[in-house]
C-alpha cells in the first residue's frame, strides 16, 4: 500500500528528521532513552526520496511511530520561533510549514492505518494480532 507524499511533505520530513536528530545529539539525551524513536526516525530518514511503499501494518507502525516523533519535535520549533520573534517573522512562517506539512502526513498515516487495519479484519475474520500485523501483506 502506498503513502503518497508530496515534494513539501518530503522537505518538511526532512527537516524534521535533520532536527530530531540534531536536538538528540545537541541536547545530550542519551540514545537509551529514545532508542526507539530515534530509530524509526533513522529508518524513515533513509526512505525519504518519494512515495513510501507501506507492506504491513507493522512496517506502517514505525513510520507512524517516526512521523509523531517529527510532528512533535516540528512544533516545539515552530512555537519557539513565533514566540521568540514574531507570527509573520520569515522563520516562523516556515517553521509553520514544516509542522503542518507533517501533521498532514501524520493525519494520512492514522488514514491508512484504519484501512489496513480493516482490510485485515475484514480478510481474517478476526482482529488484528501482533503476527498479523507483521504478516499481512499489502500489495503497491
Amino acid at each position: 500500500m502506498i503513502l503518497h507524499l508530496n515534494f513539501e511533505e518530503l522537505t518538511s520530513l526532512r527537516v524534521g528528521v535533520e532536527s530530531v536528530l540534531d536536538y538528540a545529539d545537541t541536547v545530550g539525551i542519551p540514545e537509551s532513552v529514545l532508542k526507539k524513536e530515534l530509530l524509526s526516525v533513522e529508518a524513515l530518514n533513509s526512505r525519504l526520496s518519494g512515495d513510501l511503499s507501506l507492506e504491513t501494518l507493522e512496517d506502517l507502525a514505525l513510520v507512524k511511530a517516526a512521523v509523531t516523533t517529527i510532528v512533535a519535535r516540528l512544533r516545539v520549533i515552530m512555537e519557539t520561533r513565533v514566540l521568540s520573534a514574531h507570527p509573520a517573522d520569515t522563520e516562523a512562517v516556515a517553521a509553520y510549514f514544516d509542522y503542518a506539512h507533517c501533521l498532514s502526513v501524520a493525519h494520512r498515516i492514522k488514514m491508512k492505518e484504519a484501512e489496513m487495519e480493516g482490510m485485515i479484519e475484514l480478510v481474517t475474520a478476526s482482529p488484528v494480532t501482533p503476527e498479523t500485523a507483521q504478516t499481512f501483506d499489502f500489495p503497491d
